[in-house]
């Protein structure tokens, strides 16, 4: 996904999403990118299951889609993991819109976003913010990136289904 991400190819068959980050940063396609929506705009989205922090959106994207940002009570933000630390001051609220790989169940969430100084991604979306909204569409693209022709279709169907379970159970904990 990184490698087309890079060599700008956007074709739906490009945007399949890897697990290679589980094995090494320095491989191409170490990364779970992925097409989504905010406030509307299509956009990429790095699902990162090792971010602490809030779900970050690139400053870049706000202002070129008239995002408006608020201040915010300050967080500090480890930048990649270099050790650089930056403050983060600003904030937004977005409506993010996804459509799951498998079943293409479509489903917005609105939450709340910091503003991040990148150029890279779009939105990063962190641990805290897939586990409390994107459980079924991680569990999808868990199953598509490890060849979900290689499951039998009733295993995906209840895997999918399960995933929505858990979402459910997960959004009535407090």
């Amino acid at each position: 996904v990184t490698a087309n991400f890079r060599a700008k190819k956007w074709g739906r068959e490009a945007m399949v999403a890897t697990i290679s980050a589980l094995v090494s940063e320095k491989l191409e396609g170490n990364a779970c990118r992925i097409r989504i929506h905010i406030n509307g705009h299509e956009a990429i989205a790095l699902i990162d299951t090792g971010n602490e922090l809030p779900t970050v959106m690139a400053q870049r994207f706000a202002e070129l889609h008239g995002i408006k940002t608020h201040a915010i009570t300050p967080v500090m933000a480890d930048l990649a993991g270099t050790g650089v630390k930056r403050e983060l001051t600003e904030g937004a609220s977005i409506e993010i819109g996804v459509t799951t790989p498998i079943s293409r169940t479509k489903s917005t969430v609105k939450l709340r976003a910091c503003i991040f100084p990148t150029n890279r991604d779009d939105i990063i979306i962190g641990i805290k913010d897939v586990v409390r909204h994107f459980i079924p569409l991680t569990v999808e693209l868990l199953l598509t990136a490890f060849g979900k022709d290689l499951w039998p279709p009733t295993m995906v169907a209840a895997l999918a289904s399960l995933a929505g379970d858990v979402f459910g159970i997960s959004a009535m904990a407090p």
